[in-house]
């Protein structure tokens, strides 16, 4: 899977804290931030068995953080987002002592729609694939699908929190709102493909199932 909880961090800052009951809650506790580490003090579960990793997203005291490691059996490396999770340097977090912290994941929102963008450029992503079909290790540029994805998760998770609720909700709102950046991104975004195995991209495909090959 290629988007993560942080990338969701980039286009809606407050989806950790407003809309939680539509997420995992992966981890619940107290924690004490001390530089770039948040040291849990007292824990609904320990986290090497709750599936929190790098990539997750803590809301500390109502503040959203990015998970860089689990860097003990009772820490975590967190930063205030990035602008790429390859940067070196992390950014500081308020430091404070006896904090809440809750850790909720959208990730089966996010593997949904990755499997849903790969059917929509033709390729099967689970299963023996067909005879002459791409399969999803040919892509050469997937870091390109980590926007759609993320814009249709939000799709999804605001559509769940919006259940029941009057069309004009703002959560149904943000959902159509997403769906239709879903829509247009989805138009412009193509794959590269490496269909003869020698590293090198030899096809494009749009994301409405035709390929244009070189």
């Amino acid at each position: 899977m290629l988007s993560q909880d942080r990338d969701l961090l980039i286009l809606e800052p407050n989806l950790f804290r407003d809309v939680q009951p539509a997420g995992q809650t992966l981890f619940t506790g107290v924690c004490d931030v001390d530089e770039f580490s948040a040291i849990i003090t007292e824990s609904s579960a320990p986290l090497a068995a709750t599936g929190v990793a790098p990539g997750c997203v803590a809301l500390i005291d109502g503040v959203a953080y990015e998970i860089m490691e689990i860097s003990g059996i009772d820490a975590l490396a967190i930063s205030r987002l990035r602008a790429d999770p390859a940067q070196l340097t992390p950014l500081m977090p308020r430091q404070k002592a006896a904090l809440p912290i809750v850790i909720v994941s959208f990730a089966p929102q996010l593997f949904a729609v990755y499997h849903q963008v790969l059917r929509m450029a033709g390729i099967e992503p689970s299963g023996a694939p067909l005879p002459s079909t791409p399969t999803q290790s040919q892509i050469t540029n997937a870091a390109a699908l980590i926007p759609l994805i993320s814009l249709g998760a939000l799709a999804l998770i605001y559509h769940g929190a919006g259940a029941g609720l009057p069309a004009d909700s703002p959560e149904n709102q943000r959902a159509l709102l997403y769906q239709r950046r879903f829509e247009t991104e989805s138009e412009r975004t193509t794959l590269s493909l490496d269909l003869n195995h020698d590293a090198i991209p030899d096809a494009i495909r749009t994301l409405r199932g035709g390929a244009m090959t070189r």
